[in-house]
């Protein structure tokens, strides 16, 4: 009631009432954040945040609060997402909905809106728009606005624009940095023909609004926020408000507050203004006098006395390690005084449930007051044993009354969390700690898992289906960008460890709250790149991370870290810089003096050209023709070419952004080539063949007399530019004097930048000739002593083993050409590692003069001594090493795939037994993406999907999974493959149902889906990312068996056809049945042979809204109207005799017994005369199954036919054919 505030009538918004933690509060799982809008009679709103948990859109009777319709069956649509991949998410509601006409708007959070029919909440439409949307929307005239663009009602097609602040009927008005203006709403379409960025023509569709006034905006007038109101408006920004009527120049009243405005709100003769700094202002036509103020001073304590027989029992309760922060509840509120105490002398977060709605009444509104409420505590009605808490969120449980200990244990944080019950008196207490770990759990330490570089956690709890624990946390600010694949995040001890440029920072796994932060300043500078870069994918991860403690690479040391406070406990050091890092049991394994032979970025140095053994043909800084900016024109390469216009001359070398370029070229943010070409003359060339020495930032493309001579970090496919720093000085490219002519001859380049917005730039050519076809290059014993060493590489110059508790180093020893830091892989008590450089990286140092000569080989080292256990120097060639514990295999492979090392391979696996070495088996043929996976007794492929084969033998087992795109590579658990797909994406190992999502956020370009510790871990990687998924948000999720969730992709039953009618994928039932969606939703699914006679009509609720019954997500979607359904089975079906079971609900909740009866018919054979489905459940919105034995199958078909005998027609939801027998 709007006068007295009593409580009417409420709604749920979700299915049940059930506690997460979402942002630091305790909240429904489905949050209501699809704010209500009133419509012709009619209130609607919509609840949750995760499609995967279920989007509920709700039409309401105002008066009664009865619910007229609720669409909770779209929020899992298979959708094309920002990336345009497909995903299983949908629109996430978060903002106020609109409403227009039959229209109901409903926004998207940060992605765009969809819309519904108000009459029947059908889904009319929604599409993403990749870098657009946000909560704000408004609809008018057949036009959606939102995030300063406008989209057609009817489809959601964008139509450019800009949204404005405001609008009526007829007019529109928004704000620019300079003025205020007025537009006609219904725009002038007009079209426009351009070219897409693959030479596409395509049509634009251009809106034109009349302008009606504009008023210039002064500093009288801020402009930041405005609102209208009659024939006013009101606009407000940074330290002012102003009115003024419409069209006038000048407004009729300003004045200043404290703060920026953020919202306005005009009604009952007041206007309401919220700062961003939280003060909420009101004013009216006249003043009152002084005007009143709510608590200008937030009290930090609660207001009640202070009782020491109450401190004592609260200091008691906090004594118990852990217990005095994060998160507390409390039994039953009773007088108040040990919640009070508790707050004063500690940091925990409280939440008290008690079945007495006054005493939650009064200590919400004490607790209020003394500013504590919702950031210190929350109070809910209810009783604390039958309340669907989440579990794991309790440091401490405890209450005024004594309870029995043990009661609330599921609550318990692992890893300490503890129950202290009081007695009756406050003179003693009970205890019990949950230690340790939860059983069947494990940790993620590692880059790829652990030591082994298994990249697959043995965590058992992980499973799907999945619902949410928390949301919320610490945000992305200050963690690495996305692109530059930094370290994976990292999950020991109940903590989860995630790096920054400056920073480490630690959250618990079960709450995400931060736990501390710790300042390190450029620990992650090599992977702090916004451009695609190979990342910790190519050198690996700086730290690891324990539940004893974290150890982090910084420079020439590495820092032991307490993992409670993120304090150095110790330091290691090397006269050179660290590279690799790794532990196992006692030991730290790390490698040194990383070894400058690749792609990896090292400190700058004063770059020489090596001019010795050879002639200047073009010398340093000469001058060049050059051409800044988009492809100068045909043939540009070619020797007859002419410069002409735009063409100028410049001294070499070309660029900008460090201070030391000849020619600086002004084209940050706007493009990314510059072309230089020179002539010169063959007799300055002599009879050698001519080196093309280079210092560049970050590619090139070199012709000589048209034809293409040295390729450097350009893909000659997809064009894709690699990141490359000058500051590794002059490199020399061999260019082949059969590409001479005699007499006049040009040299072509094209420099190439990573991006637009790239910090530098540098192209400076100089061409040499040698004096003989056969030049001699210096030879070494030990190669890598030639190569130059460098902050950052693939690779290191030396293997180094330190006893972890004490610091003490044990052995070290020195490669022949460099250890591979992806090709170390440590477990038991051996080190497995290959010395050798990969032939990519041999060629770039044999073009800088060092050949290579000495043995390759993997070896199995003694962890404790560093002693030979074995060597293997036959076929020695991979780039990713990994050990198999469960069965002693070394697996040697690579890791090719998008974005990692650009020597990577992605051809031939070797097995070799761990204790001796012996060749188990070797394909050098088997093409593959990497890294592979370690699961079991099978090797599992990484890419856009991938295969396994048997880690015994190297045969393919016929097993494979799809995939959607996603930048990352998949990593592995138990239960689980997670990568993306489209959205965040799994694959269900454990009934191998297909490739599913965690709908409603993307994840990371580094996999930060990570399973450990019980919980899936999903921190926000996505720092820099722009693209419109609904949530940008850290959660966690653990296995909810009552979740739905959908998957495409699964492999089929030889022996049993599943169809499930309505539904938006397919999954596998716990008996090994694959039911396959039909109709199709677009997914990659093995299509169901289904034939549908009939007026159908598909209905789809979420499976949470089902009464009873076996089954619900089977049950939650049926087919409508269907007269005969024919199945294909396969062929080794025909002759023999079937099962066929069939489910059933009704769907209409106003339905009763005899509105729906039909006869289903199977195979020619009547098998049931009389089926009202309502009558035989108990009721609608209750699934039940029937059996059918005995169907013969004739010709590889079964048919269902359906006979009406009442009003509604025939209903069905899934069908299964098993002819397994």
């Amino acid at each position: 009631d709007a006068e007295t505030g009593n409580l009417i009538w409420k709604v749920n918004g979700g299915p049940e009432r059930r506690w997460i933690l979402g942002n630091q509060r305790m909240i429904s799982m489905w949050p209501s954040r699809g704010g209500p809008v009133l419509h012709e009679g009619k209130l609607y709103f919509a609840a949750s945040i995760w499609p995967f948990m279920g989007i509920f859109i709700h039409a309401v009777e105002p008066e009664s609060g009865e619910v007229i319709w609720t669409n909770s069956g779209d929020g899992t649509n298979y959708t094309i997402q920002p990336h345009n991949a497909p995903a299983f998410a949908s629109v996430v509601p978060q903002g106020h909905l609109a409403a227009q006409g039959d229209n109901l708007v409903v926004p998207g959070g940060r992605s765009t809106p969809a819309v519904y029919s108000t009459k029947t909440g059908e889904q009319r439409h929604f599409k993403f728009d990749k870098r657009n949307g946000g909560h704000n929307v408004g609809a008018a005239t057949g036009l959606i606005f939102v995030a300063g663009r406008a989209y057609k009602m009817a489809d959601g097609t964008p139509i450019g624009g800009g949204a404005p602040a405001v609008f009526n009927s007829e007019m529109q008005i928004a704000s620019d940095p300079s003025a205020i203006l007025a537009r006609r709403l219904k725009p002038n379409l007009k079209t426009r023909e351009s070219t897409d960025r693959r030479g596409n023509k395509v049509i634009e569709t251009i809106p034109e609004f009349e302008t009606i006034f504009r008023t210039q905006l002064s500093e009288r007038m801020p402009g930041t926020v405005v609102i209208a109101a009659g024939e006013r408006l009101f606009s407000g920004g940074p330290g002012k408000i102003a009115s003024w009527k419409f069209r006038e120049p000048d407004p009729d009243w300003e004045i200043d507050i404290a703060g920026e405005v953020y919202t306005m709100l005009a009604g009952d003769d007041r206007l309401f203004a919220v700062t961003r700094e939280g003060k909420l202002y009101c004013f009216g036509e006249k003043g009152t006098g002084q005007p009143s103020t709510g608590r200008a001073e937030s009290n930090p304590q609660p207001a009640s006395d202070s009782d020491t027989n109450w401190a004592k029992r609260a200091a008691d309760v906090l004594s118990a390690p852990g217990a005095s922060e994060g998160y507390g509840l409390v039994i039953g509120i009773g007088s108040g005084r040990l919640i009070d105490e508790l707050l004063k002398q500690s940091d925990l977060h409280l939440i008290a449930i008690d079945p007495e709605p006054e005493k939650v009444r009064a200590i919400r509104e004490r607790m209020a007051d003394a500013g504590l409420y919702g950031s210190r505590f929350s109070a809910f009605v209810g009783d604390p044993k039958a309340e669907k808490l989440p579990p794991y969120f309790c440091n401490v449980i405890t209450s005024e009354e004594p309870f029995q200990v043990g009661a609330y244990y599921k609550l318990l944080r692992p890893y300490g969390g503890v129950e202290v019950s009081l007695d009756e008196n406050g003179t003693s207490f009970t205890t019990s700690t949950r230690s340790g770990p939860i059983p069947n759990t494990d940790d993620w330490t590692h880059q790829y898992a652990n030591a082994a570089q298994t990249i697959v956690s043995r965590d058992k709890l992980v499973k799907a289906p999945f619902g949410v624990l928390w949301f919320g946390g610490p945000s992305h600010e200050g963690i690495l960008p996305r692109h530059g694949h930094g370290p994976s995040p990292q999950v020991a001890g109940g903590r989860l460890f995630i790096e920054g440029p400056d920073i480490l920072r630690a959250v618990d796994v079960y709450t995400g709250r931060k736990l501390w932060e710790r300042e390190l300043p450029g620990l992650g500078t090599y992977y702090n790149t916004t451009a695609h870069f190979a990342g910790a994918g190519e050198i690996g991860s700086n730290y690891v991370s324990l539940p004893d403690q974290v150890y982090a690479v910084l420079g020439e040391k590495i820092l032991a870290l307490d993992p409670e406070t993120g304090d150095t406990t110790r330091e290691f050091k090397a006269e050179s810089f660290f590279g690799h890092i790794a532990v196992e049991g006692d030991f730290l394994v790390a490698t040194s003096a990383p070894v400058a032979a690749g792609e990896a970025k090292k400190d700058k140095t004063n770059p020489t050209v090596d001019l010795k053994d050879a002639k200047p043909v073009i010398p340093p800084n000469s001058e060049w023709h050059y051409f800044a900016g988009e492809l100068p024109g045909k043939n540009w390469e070619d020797r007859d070419f002419k410069p002409g216009e735009g063409w100028k001359k410049g001294q070499a070398g070309f660029g900008y952004g460090d201070g030391d370029d000849k020619t600086t070229i002004d084209m940050r943010g706007k493009f990314s080539t510059v072309f230089i070409r020179r002539d010169f003359d063959s007799k300055d060339a002599g009879g050698g063949d001519l080196i093309l020495s280079v210092m560049f930032d970050d590619a090139f493309v070199a012709y000589l007399n048209g034809t293409e001579v040295v390729r450097e970090g350009v893909d000659k496919k997809s064009g894709q530019v690699k990141s490359h720093e000058a500051d590794r000085g002059f490199e020399q490219f061999k260019i082949d004097s059969k590409h001479l002519r005699d007499g006049r001859n040009v040299i072509a380049i094209e420099g190439h930048n990573v991006g637009v917005t790239s910090s530098d730039f540098t192209l400076h050519p100089v061409l040499l000739a040698k004096g003989s076809k056969d030049v001699k290059k210096p030879k070494s014993d030990k190669p890598v002593l030639e190569i130059p060493t460098t902050r950052y590489s693939a690779g290191s110059r030396r293997l180094v083993v330190y006893n972890r508790h004490t610091g003490e180093q044990l052995w070290d020893r020195e490669a022949v050409f460099n250890f591979r830091h992806n090709n170390i892989a440590v477990a038991g008590d051996r080190i497995f590692c290959i010395d050798k450089l990969t032939d990519d990286r041999a060629n770039a140092l044999a073009r800088r003069g060092i050949e290579l000569e000495g043995k390759r080989a993997l070896y199995a080292l003694d962890l404790k001594t560093g002693e030979v256990i074995w060597e293997h120097d036959e076929h020695v060639f991979g780039t990713f090493l990994n050990y198999s514990a469960e069965h002693d295999i070394v697996l040697q492979a690579g890791s090719k795939f998008r974005d990692r090392a650009s020597d990577d391979i992605g051809r031939g696996m070797m097995a070799l037994r761990g204790k001796t070495g012996d060749v188990i088996w070797h394909d050098p043929d088997v093409d593959y993406a990497g890294p592979c996976l370690l699961w079991h007794d099978k090797i599992l492929t990484n890419g856009n999907g991938g295969f396994a084969l048997n880690l015994l033998t190297g045969k393919p087992t016929g097993w494979k999974y799809n995939r959607e795109y996603g930048c990352n590579t998949a990593i592995g658990s138990e239960h689980l493959l997670t990568f993306r797909s489209g959205a965040a994406g799994f694959f269900d190992l454990t009934t191998d149902s297909g490739t599913g999502n965690l709908g409603g956020f993307r994840s990371s370009c580094t996999n930060n889906l990570i399973a450990a510790n019980g919980v899936l871990n999903a921190p926000d990687y996505t720092r820099t990312c722009s693209c419109s998924y609904q949530n940008q948000t850290s959660l966690a999720l653990i296995h909810m068996p009552e979740a739905e969730f959908w998957t495409f992709g699964g492999n089929a039953n030889p022996d049993r056809v599943g169809v499930n009618f309505g539904a938006p994928g397919d999954r596998r039932s716990e008996d090994g049945t694959l039911f396959c969606e039909f109709p199709n939703t677009g997914s990659r699914s093995d299509e169901a042979e289904v034939k549908i006679d009939g007026k159908i009509q598909i209905h789809r609720a979420h499976s949470s809204m089902m009464e009873g019954g076996p089954d619900p997500w089977l049950t939650a979607s049926s087919v409508e109207g269907a007269e005969k359904i024919e199945i294909e089975l396969p062929d080794s079906a025909k002759g023999k005799t079937a099962t066929v079971r069939l489910w059933f609900a009704e769907p209409d909740r106003s339905a009763e017994p005899g509105d729906r009866v039909f006869e289903i018919t199977i195979a020619g054979t009547s098998v049931a005369e009389k089926m009202d489905v309502a009558a035989e459940a108990g009721g609608s919105g209750i699934g039940i199954v029937k059996d059918f034995s005995g169907i013969e199958i004739e010709d590889e078909k079964v048919r269902i036919e359906f006979d009406p005998s009442a009003k509604n027609p025939p209903i069905v939801s899934a069908v299964e054919i098993d002819f397994s027998r």
